[in-house]
């Protein structure tokens, strides 16, 4: 979702996990379950795939394998919408 910051003309892409939109006439309020800034899905992704790599227990290994699962598709929409 691309954001501009109130009293703020800085657009920035966030993006959401989960949760519920809430649609007004001029705002649009998000309860997510997470997010994360488009600026900072790069460090997430790096942080993640330390873990992946330092886990010994397969039921952690498989959780940080869907963290890792659900970031890069993150970043594939990023890159999607810079292009746009």
């Amino acid at each position: 979702m691309r954001i501009t910051l109130a009293g703020s003309c800085e657009v920035q892409l966030i993006l959401f996990a989960g949760g519920i939109p809430e649609v007004q006439a001029k705002l649009i309020k998000v309860l997510a379950d997470s997010a994360i800034r488009g600026a900072n899905l790069n460090k997430a992704l790096e942080y993640v795939e330390d873990a992946r790599a330092k886990a010994q227990d397969t039921r952690v290994f498989a959780a940080v394998d869907g963290e890792l699962a659900m970031l890069a598709a993150q970043l594939a929409a990023v890159r999607k919408l810079r292009k746009k």
